[in-house]
Parts: C-alpha cells; sequence; structure tokens
C-alpha cells in the first residue's frame, strides 16, 4: 500500500481508523477479565472507542476519524493506537498494549484490508498480551456516520462525527465468534503466514463475514472454536473421578478390591502367566504367543531342553474384541503353531487382592488338527485390576509394538537415591617436604598446595603463605574441604602435595591414598582427632619421610542437599540415629493425562504421538510409572505411598516422553512434558484431592501447556500433636546451624550430589537418565532469567503493597475526604495514646479476627576544562576535547568566606583514570538572609507541579534528552558557539548508561550506609555474648531502666544525636568535597570493565567480547535475581500467616494471636518487654545454637516459590 500522491491531495482528506476488534487480552480487573477500549493519537487529535464490559475477546467495529493536515507528510507521520482497561471504581485505567502503524502503510480507501497487529509493550515490566485487528485508509469523501468519542483533541475538527453501530448483540456474538475462530485457526495452521480476515462492505457495518475460513453450515454440528482466557486455562480444576470405582465425593461401601487402590480407578485386565511347558516334540527355540483378538504377546525364545518362560500378559478389559484367548507354541522362527491352548473368557476367574495369586496349572496341548499332541503347557489365566502384583511385571496388551529389547524400559518402578554424605577434609599442615629447586645454586621459596581427589571431584587449597616462624618446607593451609560421597564407599581419597614451578607447572612432591570406609563418622558437631599421613614421594635421596597433617570426618549431621532448598522434599540428616518418627503418609493416585502435545511422528500415523510416563519423588524414593504407547490421552491408574517426615516439604510430579521405546530412535533423551509441585502443608489431612493440574513448559517460544495431570492425593495425619510440634522446630538439621555451610560450597555440593543421584539411577533397570534427574531436581534455578526477575520483583511489590495500602489508608484519613471515619480514626488515635497497653492485644485480635476474616542552597555548580578545537584553522576536527570537570555543592559551603583551592582535573579514559591537571579557584557565598536560607531547607526540593501532577521516569527521561537537544541547538548558534560536546559534558548525558565500575561504587556506597546499622548490631551481639561483663552488665542496666521510665527513649536518642554532632564539629571537612577517584573505584577498575564502559550504544566489540560480558552480567544478574526471590519469599510467608494455605500454620497463629492479646491485655507492657528483653540478652550459656521456635515456625511457612515455572 502507498500514501496518496501529494498532487491529489485536495486539502479535505480524512484518516479513518475503523477497529474491528481484539482477542485473547491480559484481564486486568483482578476479576479475570477487563473492560477495554482502544484510544488513537494523530497529530494532537485523540480519539477512543466505547467500552466493552467484561470481554476479553472485543468487538468494536467502529470508525474513528482524524483530520489530516497535509497528506504530502503523512509518510512521516506515526499513529499510535493503544488498548487500555477501565476501572470503575475509579478514573484510572490499565495498559493491555499498544501498535504503533506507519503512515507509510496507510493507502487509499477501497485498497486497504484488515490488519491483524500484535499488542506490544509500552515499558519492561508490562503485561501484555493478546491482537488487535485494525484497517485504515486516506478518504475524501464525508464521514457522516461516525459513533466518535475525542479524549482530549488539539488541532483538527472538534465535533465528533457518528458512525452507525446498529448492530445487535446477536450479531456482535456472532461476529466475536468467527473473529475467534479465525484467530485460531491461524495459530493451528503453523506454516508461518498470517492469515488476514477480510470484512466486506465495512462502509456499511454489517454483520462480519470472514471469507478466509468456509462459513457456517446449516443444521447441527459443533459450533466455532472458542479461546479460553489464559486465567481458565492454565488454572486448576477439580475433577470428579470414580476412585476404587466409586465417584470421588459421594459415600459408598467400598468392595475390597478397593480397600487398598483406593485413589486410582479400577481399570480390569486379564492376566495370562505362561510359566512353562513339557514333552512337547519339537526341537530348538520355542515360544509362547498368547492372542486375544488383534492383540498379540510373544514371549522369549528358549531352548526345546529348558522350556521355562514364567512371564506374565495383560490385556486391558477395555480393548478385548473376541470371546477366547489361545496361547499358541511355535517353533523357532516358523509361522505354523505345533500346539495350542485355549480359553473361553466367561469361565475365567476374577482374583480379588489380597487373595493369595491364583496357581498355574497343567493343560493339554492341542495340536493344529484338534487333537492331542502329547505336551502339556503350565498356565494361569484371571481377571484383575492393576492392584495385582503382576500389573507391575506384565506386558501390556498396548505395547505391542514395542520391540522386545525395549520392553523392560516401559515398565513401572520404584528407585531409591543413594544414601549420601559430606566428607570434610581439613588440611592442616604438611612437614618435610622435598621442594623442587629450579636448579643448582638457585634458591626460591617453593609454592605448595594441596589437592584432593575423591572419584571424579577435585579440590585445591590455597598456597601456602611465607611465615617466619615456619620453615618453607614445612607449610600450613588449615582448610576445609568438603566433598560428596555414596554408600557403598568404593572411592579413596587421594591428597596430592604440588610444588608451582615456573608460575605455571604444578610438580607432585607427595601423595597418600586413604580408604573413604577407614574415614571416622560423626554425628554432631564435635570435632573427630586429626593424623598424620605419610607422604609417598618419588624422592628418594630425601633425609626425612615427608608427612600431611589431615582431619577426615564423614558429616552424618548434615542433610545432603540434591534439590533446591525451596523445593525440598527431604530435610533429615544422613545419619538414621538422628531421624525422627515420621508424622504421616501421603499417598498419590497418578490417574492420567488428557490432551498432551505430541512429541514424536510414527511411521503410519497421521498425526503425532507421544509414549509418555509419570516419574514422582518425595524424599529417598522415586516412582516410575509404566510407559503409555501411542497416547495422548494415557491413563496410568497407579497409586504410591510415602512416609512423611516433615509437613513443609514438596512433592515433585513430571511427565516424560520415553525415547527408548523406538529402536531406531538415535535420541536416547526423554523429553520433558510438564511437571507438577504439591506442597504438603497446603493440604488438609484426611483429605482427598481430585484435580487436573495444567502441565506448563516454557519454550524459547513461550510459555506452553502440554497438557493436563490427573491427580488424587490424600495426606495422612498419624499424629497431630507430632505434626503441629514439627512447626516449631528448626528446617534443617543441627549442623547446618552450629556448622553453617557457605552459599558457594553449598551451591557446589549440590551439583556433585546431582552427578552423584544421576549416576546411580541412570544404571537401574530401567535407567532414569540425567536429563529426568535434573529436571526433576531443578538444577538450573539459579541461572539468571529475566522472566524470573520479573516474577520475583512483582512477588515483592505484592508484598509491599499491603504497606503501602496502609499508607493510602493513612492518607485518605488525612485528607479527610470521608469526615466520619476521618474522626473515628483520630478518635482511635487517642484512645491509643491514652492507653497504650491495648496496641498490642488490639493488633494480634485484629490479627486472628482477619484469619477467620533552583533558588536554593541544595544545589550544585559545575565547571568544565575543554581545549578549544577551533583555534587552528587547519584542524579537521571541530569537536572540543574536555580535560576535566569540578562539581561544588553549595551547602556545603559557608557562607561569607572565601575558599581558594587548587582542584584535580580528573578525566576517566578508556585505559584509566587520569588527572590532566589543576584548577585554581576561589569561590565565595554570600547569604542575603540568614532566615530564607534556613527556611530553604524545610521547602520541596522541586516546584509544586512535580507533586500535584508528577510526570513518569521513562517520561522525564526522554523529555530530558529533548531538553539537552534543545539547550545545544541554542548555544551552538552563540558567538562564539559552545558545541554540543560542550553541553552533553556539562549535563553529563551518559550518566544512565550502564557501568560495572559506577554499579560497584553504589553498591560500596549502599554498603557504607547499612555499616552503620550493622554496627549497631554487632554491639548488641557483642553484648549478648558477655565477652565483656561488665559492659553487658551496664548494657542490660540501662534497658532496664528504658523500660521502666520510656518516656526517656526519644528525649535520650535526640539529646545521643545532638552531642554526636557537636563531637564531630571539631572534625568538620575544612575543604569542599570534590571527585574522589577511590570512590568512584575509577582506581581499582579492570581494564575490561573500562572498555565496557566507553563502548558505544549499541556495541561496537567483536562477538567473543560481548559474549564474555553477556555472561558475567548473567552471573550477576542471577545472585540479585536470588536475593530479589528470598525477599518476596520472606514477605509471602508473613502474608501465609492469615491466608489458609497452610491450615495447620495458620491454626497455630491464630490460637498464638488469641492468647497473645489476652496475655497482653493482662500482663503490664513494662513488665511484658523487660522479661523479651532479658531473655534476648541472656548469657551464652542459656543459650542454643538452634533457631528459636518462632524463628523456625516462620521458615516453614509457605511461599509463592513453588508456583514459578
Amino acid at each position: 500500500m502507498t500514501v496518496p500522491d501529494a498532487k491529489t491531495g485536495t486539502g479535505n482528506e480524512k484518516l479513518v481508523v475503523e477497529i474491528i476488534g481484539a482477542h485473547n487480552l491480559m484481564p486486568k480487573d483482578g476479576e479475570g477479565s477487563s473492560s477495554p477500549f482502544v484510544e488513537v493519537e494523530f497529530e494532537d487529535q485523540r480519539l477512543r472507542t466505547q467500552v466493552k464490559r467484561k470481554d476479553l475477546n472485543p468487538i468494536w467495529n467502529e470508525k474513528l476519524v482524524f483530520h489530516v493536515i497535509d497528506v504530502n507528510d503523512l509518510r512521516y507521520k506515526t499513529l499510535e493506537i493503544s488498548v487500555f482497561n477501565e476501572k470503575r471504581s475509579s478514573n484510572s485505567r490499565n495498559f493491555l498494549g499498544k501498535v504503533r502503524v506507519t503512515g507509510s502503510s496507510v493507502g487509499r480507501e477501497g485498497e486497504s484490508v484488515v490488519q491483524l497487529y500484535t499488542l506490544e509493550k509500552r515499558s519492561l515490566f508490562s503485561h501484555v498480551r493478546g491482537e488487535l485487528s485494525v484497517k485504515h485508509y486516506v478518504t475524501t469523501t464525508a464521514e457522516n456516520d461516525g459513533n466518535v468519542t475525542r479524549v482530549n483533541g488539539s488541532g483538527g475538527s472538534k465535533k465528533s462525527k457518528k458512525v452507525s453501530s446498529s448492530v445487535s448483540t446477536q450479531q456482535q456474538k456472532q461476529q466475536q465468534q468467527q473473529h475467534v475462530a479465525l484467530l485460531n485457526h491461524q495459530q493451528q495452521n503453523g506454516q508461518g503466514q498470517r492469515m488476514l480476515p477480510f470484512y466486506p462492505n465495512q462502509g456499511e457495518m454489517k454483520p462480519l463475514v470472514i471469507t478466509a475460513l468456509p462459513g457456517p453450515r446449516p443444521g447441527p454440528g459443533p459450533g466455532p472454536i472458542l479461546y479460553s482466557n489464559g486465567s481458565n486455562e492454565f488454572s486448576l480444576k477439580e475433577t470428579k473421578p470414580r476412585l476404587g470405582g466409586v465417584t470421588s465425593g459421594l459415600s459408598s461401601h467400598k468392595d475390597k478390591a478397593s480397600s487398598t487402590y483406593d485413589l486410582v480407578e479400577q481399570m480390569q485386565y486379564l492376566y495370562v502367566r505362561v510359566m512353562k511347558a513339557k514333552d512337547l516334540s519339537v526341537s530348538g527355540e520355542v515360544v509362547s504367543e498368547v492372542k486375544l483378538g488383534n492383540y498379540k504377546g510373544v514371549t522369549k525364545k528358549v531352548s526345546s531342553n529348558n522350556l521355562e518362560w514364567n512371564q506374565v500378559f495383560a490385556f486391558s478389559k477395555e480393548t478385548i474384541q473376541s470371546s477366547v484367548v489361545e496361547i499358541f507354541l511355535r517353533e523357532g522362527n516358523r509361522d505354523e503353531y505345533s500346539g495350542r491352548v485355549w480359553f473361553d473368557l466367561s469361565e475365567i476367574p476374577t482374583r480379588v487382592p489380597p487373595d493369595s495369586p491364583l496357581a498355574s496349572q497343567w493343560y493339554k496341548v492341542e495340536s493344529r488338527n484338534g487333537g492331542r499332541s502329547g505336551g502339556e503347557l503350565m498356565v494361569s489365566v484371571w481377571f484383575g485390576t492393576q492392584a495385582d502384583e503382576a500389573f507391575a511385571e506384565a506386558w501390556h496388551s498396548k505395547a505391542g509394538n514395542v520391540h522386545i529389547e525395549e520392553l523392560s524400559s516401559i515398565k513401572s518402578k520404584v528407585y531409591l537415591s543413594p544414601k549420601l554424605w559430606y566428607l570434610r577434609v581439613s588440611v592442616i599442615e604438611a612437614q618435610d617436604v622435598a621442594v623442587m629447586n629450579k636448579g643448582s645454586g638457585l634458591m626460591r621459596f617453593p609454592e605448595l598446595s594441596a589437592k584432593l581427589h575423591v572419584g571424579s571431584q577435585i579440590l585445591r587449597t590455597t598456597i601456602s603463605t611465607a611465615n617466619p616462624t615456619r620453615s618453607f618446607t614445612n607449610p600450613y593451609w588449615n582448610e576445609d574441604l568438603m566433598f560428596v560421597v555414596s554408600e557403598p564407599f568404593e572411592d579413596c581419597i587421594t591428597a596430592v602435595v604440588e610444588d608451582r614451578v615456573g608460575g605455571q607447572n604444578d610438580v607432585c612432591v607427595g601423595r597418600v591414598q586413604i580408604p573413604v570406609s577407614a574415614v571416622e563418622r560423626r554425628t554432631g558437631d564435635k570435632p573427630v582427632g586429626s593424623r598424620w599421613f605419610s607422604l609417598d614421594n618419588s624422592n628418594t635421596n630425601s633425609q626425612f619421610g615427608s608427612r600431611i597433617h589431615l582431619r577426615l570426618s564423614l558429616d552424618g549431621g548434615y542433610h545432603v542437599l540434591d534439590e533446591a532448598t525451596m523445593y525440598s522434599s527431604d530435610v533429615r540428616p544422613t545419619a538414621k540415629e538422628l531421624w525422627k518418627p515420621h508424622v504421616g503418609l501421603l499417598e498419590i493416585g497418578i490417574l492420567g493425562a488428557t490432551g498432551l502435545m505430541p512429541m514424536k511422528v510414527r511411521d503410519g500415523k497421521s498425526g503425532g504421538t507421544a509414549d509418555s510416563y509419570c516419574v514422582a519423588k518425595y524424599g529417598p524414593k522415586w516412582v516410575r510409572t509404566r510407559t503409555v504407547v501411542d497416547s495422548l490421552c494415557p491413563k496410568w491408574n497407579e497409586q504410591y505411598t510415602w512416609e512423611v517426615n516433615d509437613p513443609c516439604t514438596v512433592v515433585t510430579i513430571c511427565v516424560f516422553d520415553n525415547a527408548r521405546v523406538d529402536k531406531n530412535n538415535n535420541n536416547s533423551r526423554d523429553a520433558r512434558i510438564g511437571k507438577v509441585r504439591i506442597r504438603l502443608s497446603t493440604l488438609e489431612t484426611e483429605r482427598v484431592y481430585t484435580h487436573s493440574y495444567p502441565l506448563l513448559v516454557l519454550h524459547a517460544t513461550g510459555v506452553k501447556k502440554t497438557g493436563e495431570l490427573h491427580l488424587a492425593v490424600r495426606l495422612s495425619c498419624g499424629n497431630a500433636v507430632n505434626m503441629f510440634q514439627m512447626y516449631t522446630l528448626p528446617l534443617l538439621p543441627k549442623m547446618h546451624y552450629t556448622q553453617p555451610l557457605g552459599v558457594h560450597m553449598l551451591e557446589r555440593l549440590r551439583y556433585q550430589t546431582l552427578n552423584a543421584v544421576a549416576a546411580r539411577l541412570s544404571r537401574a533397570e530401567p535407567p532414569l537418565g540425567r536429563e529426568v534427574v535434573e529436571y526433576m531436581l531443578d538444577h538450573d534455578f539459579h541461572v539468571w532469567s529475566m522472566r524470573r526477575s520479573k516474577a520475583n520483583f512483582f512477588r515483592l511489590v505484592n508484598v509491599v503493597s499491603s504497606l503501602v495500602w496502609v499508607a493510602k489508608l493513612v492518607e485518605v484519613m488525612r485528607s479527610w475526604t470521608k469526615p466520619v471515619c476521618s474522626t473515628v480514626f483520630v478518635a482511635v488515635f487517642l484512645f491509643m495514646v491514652l492507653f497504650p497497653e491495648l496496641i498490642l492485644p488490639s493488633l494480634f485480635l485484629y490479627a486472628a479476627a482477619v484469619g477467620v476474616w533552583l533558588n536554593d542552597p541544595c544545589t550544585v555548580v559545575t565547571i568544565c576544562v575543554f581545549d578549544n578545537a577551533r583555534v587552528d584553522k587547519n584542524n579537521n576536527n571541530s569537536r572540543d576535547a574536555r580535560i576535566g570537570k569540578v562539581r561544588i555543592r553549595l551547602s556545603t559551603l559557608e557562607t561569607e568566606r572565601v575558599y581558594t583551592h587548587s582542584y584535580p582535573l580528573l578525566v576517566l579514559h578508556a585505559t584509566g583514570v587520569k588527572k590532566t591537571g589543576e584548577l585554581h579557584l576561589a569561590v565565595r557565598l554570600s547569604c542575603g538572609n540568614a532566615v530564607n536560607m534556613f527556611q530553604m531547607y524545610t521547602l520541596p526540593l522541586l516546584p509544586k507541579m512535580h507533586y500535584t501532577q508528577p510526570l513518569g521516569v521513562h517520561m522525564l527521561e526522554r523529555l530530558r534528552y529533548q531538553t539537552l537537544n534543545a539547550v545545544a541547538a541554542r548555544l551552538s548558534r552563540a558567538e562564539p558557539p559552545l558545541g554540543r560536546e560542550v553541553v552533553e559534558y556539562m549535563l553529563d548525558h551518559d550518566f544512565h548508561v550502564w557501568s560495572m565500575r559506577r554499579s560497584k561504587a553504589n553498591f560500596f556506597r549502599l554498603v557504607n550506609v547499612v555499616s552503620s546499622l550493622v554496627w549497631v548490631a554487632k554491639l548488641v551481639e557483642v553484648m549478648r555474648s558477655w565477652t565483656k561483663p561488665v559492659c553487658s552488665t551496664v548494657f542490660v542496666a540501662v534497658f532496664l531502666f528504658m523500660v521502666l521510665f520510656p518516656e526517656l527513649i526519644l528525649p535520650s536518642l535526640f539529646l545521643y544525636a545532638a552531642a554526636v554532632g557537636v563531637w564531630r564539629f571539631r572534625k568538620r571537612p575544612r575543604h569542599p568535597p570534590h571527585m574522589d577517584a577511590r570512590i568512584s573505584h575509577a582506581e581499582t577498575v579492570f581494564p575490561d570493565e573500562l572498555d565496557e564502559e566507553f563502548d558505544t550504544f549499541p556495541t561496537s566489540r567483536g562477538f567473543e567480547v560481548v559474549r564474555m560480558r553477556y555472561d558475567r552480567v548473567r552471573s550477576i544478574a542471577g545472585r540479585i535475581q536470588t536475593v530479589v526471590g528470598d525477599m518476596a519469599s520472606q514477605g509471602e510467608r508473613a502474608q501465609a500467616l492469615l491466608s489458609w494455605r497452610d491450615p495447620r500454620a495458620t491454626f497455630i497463629f491464630l490460637v498464638f494471636c488469641l492468647v497473645s492479646a489476652v496475655g497482653f491485655y493482662v500482663v503490664p507492657v513494662k513488665l511484658t518487654v523487660a522479661v523479651s528483653g532479658l531473655y534476648y540478652l541472656r548469657p551464652p550459656r542459656f543459650r542454643r545454637k538452634l533457631p528459636s521456635r518462632g524463628l523456625s515456625f516462620f521458615r516453614r511457612l509457605p511461599s509463592r516459590a513453588d508456583s514459578l515455572l
């Protein structure tokens, strides 16, 4: 399409924008829907459509007509189309997306067609989705039928024009369904081309007719396919399966067969066990073939001398297509059978567990002509369910296409993680090490270090430092190295002492091997004894035997972390003698899945298919269901049970596609289909939860729903007292607090643990691949992700929103817009001031009820020095070079004093900071009126409009850039001119650009600010430690005095602040502050960081350099992402106190609130504070190193981290 030729312009041209409809908008009203409207802006003219209430797929069919001032400039104009959600409660709106259309894409009337645009974000943190159908063209005819609402137009015609919108409600619904059906068809097309709808005769605005799809056929038939909004598509749905043969939720007497498997649907099977044969007149290899209708199962080949198979075949009763089951005996590869045994299905008995297995019996084998062949076959045939013992080992009829060698990979199995230990090796020192010399007559100080090998794990100590009290052949390290080992202990600890020669080569000067099985085990924090081990070295001329001093221990008091801490399913220590009795049972019925995404294509199949199986993990027990072959709606109906040792844990269930079913498949990695996590503390005891969980997988193209997993879950409580008591115990074993491990060490040990578990489970039969273990254990949860960062940020915002709500409530009370409420608020405030002892009881009682329900001295002057490039006439460079800059904050100057100083001119180059000279200045600040000067400190920093009608951050940044352009353009036309480079340097145009140096400088500035609080915390900790009894006694006495006389607290604090200020007056700075290279981290910056800071935007560096910097930023962002997520988790735990997400924890907290409300009302506040303070400041001999019960209770509360992808 092209813009109309300028020669044809008449001055009466109008730009018509037809807003057809939108699809799959983001719900923003808090109720799963939105009330959208469209706002279009063109050349200071702004028009909007009507509001469609509660509609995520609205149809408008409205024309918005704009006046075109000059059609010649249309190609250079931009059309802004924005979609908003209107809030009925307030005069505000939510952003739903925007579309920007260039004028060059606007065509003539009659030539344009409807365009489908994907809604774009406004900023990084915008939540946007959906599409918008728009048609735009230029016309010269009058539009007299416009139904237009002008929002804030300026320029052009001021009269709103009417567009006929006499479309009935039924027609609107039909248009919407056809519009959504088209979009659904486009997404299912998958051919990369987007089909655009065509709307004929738009001028008359008749009901929508979409010619890209066949029209609706008369008569009965399925209606158009409609999109469900995101809140329903990805939400949890309650189901009502027939568990144990009875519909869930209905009370009925369960039969004996359902007494064990009562969380799954009964599945009837015909079982055929082929044991052995005798007296057969065959030779060579013999196989048995079990046939039932079109289903056929074949046993393994056995020799005629040993006719024993002992194999079980299971045929689903739903697929039985015959009245008899036949068992054929074949010789070798011959097609003709030599004998058979058959059974009538009506005469086959039914076995009901827990009856003993049906005994196999001998049956005569019939020959091909119907006579007796003389042989016998031992067989047992019965009807049963999946509760039968033979179910797990049976060949299933739906696996008939699976190669016999791959049958073992589709069976259900139970796995156990290896028992893992932390191996602590303390490398203390070495003696008489035979060092390597560079050559005769040359002496050097050896660079000795110790390297330890345990299996594939290698760790190294630092190089021993020089010590004047020790010989250089007696290095000293005293470092702890941690390893992960598994039972049975087959590895050895290899300690090697190495000498670094020439700065690169590490030469072994001694080694020793120690079996891990010989290492002493410990269950507490009591250290084990150290030992000396002789080093074996190749230097036979050494006069003394070298030896190394080690302390070795297997720490059984730790829990070996194999999962992410937020998703842990087991927190027990390794040593079994420290285990507590279990508090309940977890039972999960894995029923089936629906709507799975096709993962592969097989020959002879028209569409895709999947060979899916489930893996569930809780504690050290892993379970794997059987693989259902060639099905996108598999039914497993398998039930598993785990012992629960801690209710504040998570069970993980994942669905995979089995890649080992196809023998010719070169890919042996099982593809992930989806994952479900369930936190046990959110489950009520003895209740059966039957839900379908959406399986969500994040791909490079976005989140995809790969199906739904149907589960039945029940948590049984063995002892309610023990379960409630668990909430007051520390989450991790004692040694994690008495001898804590660092974050980086835990991360490294977790990776080693994952390797050990994956290596053990990959050797099982059928194996659990490493890709399964990694997906189950969330091996990549710490990797930086913009999506996770935004999710954690909004989690944190959600936590802070409650505080913002309180602040807004107070602000509303202050505004007196509701006089009655404000009067009550003031009365309550005065009542609490008069009776402060009621504050805490009221808060706890409320919590319990909620659970149940420029002329300013503070400015800066900037002085810069430049080199004039215009002096030399032959100089081709017209840009003045910067020499340096000085900033002076006026508030740091004393009035009427003349400051004469030389300021260093510092400039940051790509090679580092450089001093380019000194600038000598004489500065004096005169004060006309001291009262006005002091009054300025109490006034707002910016003018009033910045607070009454504030501008957004992004808008201010854009306006500042435009201001810089305007100032630079004006000053560049002066004589002599001030170049743009001078204005940019003076106004700091690049202060917002990313810089690693600035980031570190700001971080350490923040650390310096927080250091005072850290100092106070350390002072209190020193007082608590009672290392200085006199000081601690005085501290306790002052505390009790302040408790008895609380009215002295604020006067004492202010008096102390005044005394500190007076004391520091004599040490006040005598010189005005200037640019500090140390605070700016300009002296210690790395060259690559400087090169990155001076890089252009976008970058001009090579691929390898950009990749290295990107990886560095990702690693830093990953740590920040983890910290933000942890902060959000703490806030969400506080919210979970009253949310009933964990019913037991909320019940405990409500009881605590009620008891505390009564207790704080009865007991005086002073006594409560005094007792609490004395308890907190008690000497260490009366304390334990474990966290308090309140802190342990808080750490066990659930957070929203379980819901993150």
